[in-house]
């Protein structure tokens, strides 16, 4: 199994185009490089560097088999960037969170499987992504709370779904990217963050790779699907710094997240015959964390990023004069809805703490010398994190040396062929682009020698990948509207011999076919969309369902239950986006019967825009057409979705509680006032923390999930804030001030 990372990094004093530039810049200036056929250049080490978005820096390790070996690349990296960024006067900033806006960016890793994650499989997985926090959270203080609450990981607040794909706008645990660059699939999980831990990092990618191996060879690992949001279970195991609550799986056991963990890990171990060489010494790593975590070992306050910031935390609180007790009490006094308030003064010292807490976090991040994560470890005062083979000559010395495999024969290439012009490389293929030829980039280190160069044609090379299939795409929309109908089919067709977005390429070939009155291909093309949609984003689906009803109607055909699906489509954000979609209509308008042209023709600009919305909603004919709710990816036969909606998220203070409901206050942003609303548990409600409904008191700070049926709020979930366990106190910062 190859895996690699991608780590964007912040820059102190925010972010700017022309400070991400200057940095790019000193960057190519330490080493060969060509350039990437997408954007950015591939270094000799075998890394991709490049400027994302405009205002920031990434960095893609080289594709490695180990997660040591990835590790030590990802090391290498940081190395090399922060040396860069100091040549151009700038620092950057290792870590996933702005703790006073709450923006994230992401540090995203990639597992080769052989097959692709189906929901199913996707079920079994997410239990070890929310769970493997209790040992690689980065730690940090809730961004979403106004006090300084502290949670195993910031960006961990910031995860609002479980699954996302191309399109979407959320931030979600795996991320479907359309580039795989390797034989089989590309999983690429999505909520990571950077660590400062060695030890905390490979279990981070060892972990969650003999997991992914597992489950990509078909074996049933873990403790199988929880019965509850993955997200949910995220948010609650975040701010369970304790560790101590249970969360029901649907195989109806009650485990806390350490005991899924544990599963995990005595899954794995008894497969180690199918595993990879590494795997052995990995799971001796995951189970000695793991009994250390049981045991609540002080020295995981020298290993795990997350107590390591927060015992730094607590030794700043007791220089604000807080202990355990008082920290809590201001927490909850700064929530909203809280009478009576704290003397101002008091308040105002806390905020000074909130602000210093954040500060703190930021040192602890910045790459470099500078890092207060680093003049610890010279203090030796965190020896614990580091690992045997991740030493400090290894680290220097890849920052120009690529691993084995692929990415030293990407390497050698480099080294031979940079500064010639017009030569471009990704992670498979070297190119001459203005003589149409590719040279393929072999796994196999003892295969590659001078291999021969190739006819390069569009369409049929991963390194291009979105860049040049969206391109594609876009020639085929322009001979669709320049009305060369065959031109642009075969265009399509290209895209999906190599398997490009296949959803909606179909779906382009059925609106081709609709313009051309073959209304039969356009069914036939539509229901091949329909079967490709577990892959594809929102926006998607619903144009596929829109099709479909236009085909449905001009046949004379019964649309109600298509649009009725779109319905519920439209109820995501994400299903709406612009597209060609006019040209179509009028085409087939004389067709259709005149009740329901005006209802097609405002579903149309509702799904171009979220905006239109309130028009299509006025018309009666669409009052009249019941709403679906769409499950964006089917269960497989025989089995149960358990895809979870988009949950509402609020937090508050309890007025009053009984078995059946609570009245809450808390802070109503649209109105600028307090308010309180009333929430209904139902025999679904999951209770987190709390024994009973009834239990909760007058003034207990309570977070809920909860969804609006019928105008009632009904809780999914619910959780105390309670008081933070005591974590072992190292006295950081005797030697090193502030």
């Amino acid at each position: 199994m190859m895996m690699g990372s991608e780590t964007e990094f912040g820059i102190l004093g925010g972010w700017k185009l022309s400070k991400a530039d200057k940095i790019q810049k000193h960057v190519k200036q330490s080493q060969p490089f060509i350039r990437a056929l997408k954007e950015g250049i591939y270094l000799a080490n075998g890394s991709r560097v490049y400027v994302d978005l405009e205002k920031q820096n990434e960095y893609a390790t080289p594709e490695t088999t180990s997660p040591s070996e990835l590790v030590l690349c990802e090391l290498s990296g940081r190395q090399l960037m922060s040396e860069s960024a100091a040549a151009a006067k700038h620092t950057l900033l290792c870590s996933n969170v702005d703790p006073e806006t709450g923006s994230t960016w992401g540090t995203h890793e990639n597992y080769q499987c052989k097959t692709h994650f189906n929901q199913t499989r996707l079920e079994h997985f997410y239990p070890h992504l929310v769970t493997r926090i209790i040992y690689t959270g980065s730690g940090g203080i809730n961004p979403d709370h106004p006090g300084v609450s502290t949670v195993l990981s910031a960006r961990a607040c910031k995860i609002r779904a479980p699954y996302s794909a191309q399109g979407y706008s959320c931030k979600s645990l795996v991320f479907t990217k359309p580039e795989q660059y390797c034989t089989g699939d590309r999983l690429h999980v999505f909520c990571g963050e950077s660590l400062l831990s060695h030890r905390a990092n490979y279990l981070k990618y060892a972990t969650t790779a003999l997991v992914a191996y597992c489950l990509d060879a078909g074996l049933d690992v873990g403790p199988g699907p929880l019965a509850l949001s993955p997200v949910r279970v995220l948010r609650s195991i975040n701010r369970d710094l304790s560790i101590v609550t249970r969360y029901k799986t649907l195989r109806g056991k009650q485990l806390t997240a350490l005991e899924i963990q544990e599963a995990y890990l005595n899954d794995v171990s008894a497969r180690l015959d199918i595993l990879p060489p590494w795997a052995s010494e990995a799971c001796e790593r995951w189970g000695d964390i793991l009994r250390k975590l049981r045991d609540n070992d002080p020295s995981l306050g020298r290993q795990l990023d997350w107590m390591i910031y927060r015992t730094a935390v607590m030794e700043l609180a007791s220089e604000f004069g807080y202990d355990e007790a008082k920290l809590a009490s201001l927490n909850r006094a700064a929530m909203p809805g809280t009478h009576p308030k704290p003397l101002n003064r008091d308040m105002e010292r806390f905020r000074s703490f909130r602000a210093a807490a954040n500060e703190l976090y930021v040192r602890f991040h910045i790459l470099g010398a500078e890092s207060l994560f680093e003049k610890l470890d010279t203090e030796g005062l965190l020896k614990e994190h580091h690992l045997p083979e991740i030493t400090t000559a290894a680290i220097a010395a890849n920052v120009c040396q690529a691993p084995s495999g692929r990415a030293s024969n990407r390497s050698a290439l480099i080294l031979k062929y940079h500064g010639i012009d017009n030569y471009y490389v990704c992670w498979d293929r070297l190119l001459d682009r203005p003589h149409f030829k590719e040279m393929a980039i072999l796994d196999d280190p003892a295969l590659q020698g001078d291999e021969p160069w190739q006819e390069r044609k569009p369409g049929n090379s991963n390194c291009d990948g979105y860049f040049e299939n969206s391109t594609l795409r876009q020639t085929a929309l322009n001979h669709l509207q320049e009305g060369n109908y065959e031109r642009a089919i075969e265009l399509y067709r290209t895209l999906l011999s190599v398997n490009f977005e296949c959803a909606g390429t179909h779906m382009h070939i059925a609106r081709v076919y609709l313009l051309s009155d073959h209304w039969e291909d356009a069914r036939k093309e539509l229901d091949l969309a329909w079967e490709a949609r577990a892959s594809a984003a929102k926006y998607v689906v619903a144009r596929i369902l829109f099709l479909k009803a236009l085909v449905a109607l001009v046949s004379g055909n019964d649309a109600t239950s298509f649009l009725s699906q779109i319905k519920g489509c439209l109820k995501d954000r994400n299903a709406h986006l612009g597209w060609t979609i006019k040209p179509v209509l009028d085409h087939l308008v004389p067709y259709m019967a005149p009740a329901i042209v005006n209802t097609i023709q405002a579903v149309a600009l509702a799904l171009c825009e979220r905006d239109e919305l309130h028009a299509l909603e006025a018309i009666p004919e669409w009052q009249s057409i019941p709403c679906t709710e769409f499950e964006e990816h089917p269960p497989a036969v025989g089995e149960e979705s358990n895809e979870p909606e988009m949950d509402t998220f609020s937090f508050g203070k309890i007025v009053s509680a009984s078995e059946t409901e609570i009245v809450v206050k808390e802070y109503d942003f649209s109105i600028d006032a307090e308010t309180e609303v009333t929430y209904v548990a139902t025999p679904e409600t999951e209770l987190g923390n709390i024994g009973k409904l009834a239990d909760l008191k007058p003034e207990d700070a309570v977070v809920m999930d909860f969804k609006i049926i019928n105008g009632q709020c009904q809780l999914v979930t619910i959780v105390c804030e309670v008081k933070q366990p005591e974590t072992p106190m190292l006295n950081l910062f005797d030697d090193v001030p502030f």
